[in-house]
C-alpha cells in the first residue's frame, strides 16, 4: 500500500496491548481534512515521545508487527505529504488507511 509506514504506526495505537484507539477513530470519523490533518499531527507526536522510553505494551506490539524500533513505523515525508494530499481531495482515504490499521497484518 501506499501508506504503508502510516497504517503500521496507526496499527501500533489500535494493538490489544497498548489500546489507544482514540488517534485511529479520529481519523477514521474524520469530517474535514483539518481533523485527520490534527488527528495525524498528535499520532506523530505520541509516537516521537516514546522513542526510546518505550512501555512494554510497547515494545511488545512491536514486535508482533515485525517491527525493532518505534522509528521504524514514522512515516517520512514523502509518505506524510501523499496521504495528506489524498485526504485533502477525499476524506475517504483517511477512512482507508483507519480501516487498514484495524485489520490484520
Amino acid at each position: 500500500m501506499r501508506w504503508d509506514k502510516i497504517v503500521s504506526l496507526l496499527r501500533l495505537f489500535a494493538d490489544p496491548d497498548v489500546r489507544n484507539y482514540s488517534v485511529v477513530d479520529r481519523i477514521a470519523n474524520a469530517l474535514s481534512y483539518e481533523a485527520v490533518e490534527v488527528a495525524l499531527y498528535d499520532a506523530l507526536r505520541i509516537a516521537r515521545s516514546l522513542i526510546g522510553n518505550e512501555p512494554n505494551e510497547v515494545k511488545a506490539a512491536l514486535s508482533r508487527m515485525g517491527v525493532q524500533a518505534i522509528q521504524d513505523i514514522i512515516p517520512g515525508d514523502e509518505e506524510l505529504g501523499s496521504f495528506l494530499a489524498a485526504a485533502r481531495r477525499d476524506i475517504g482515504a483517511a477512512r482507508e488507511v483507519a480501516i487498514k490499521a484495524l485489520g490484520s497484518a
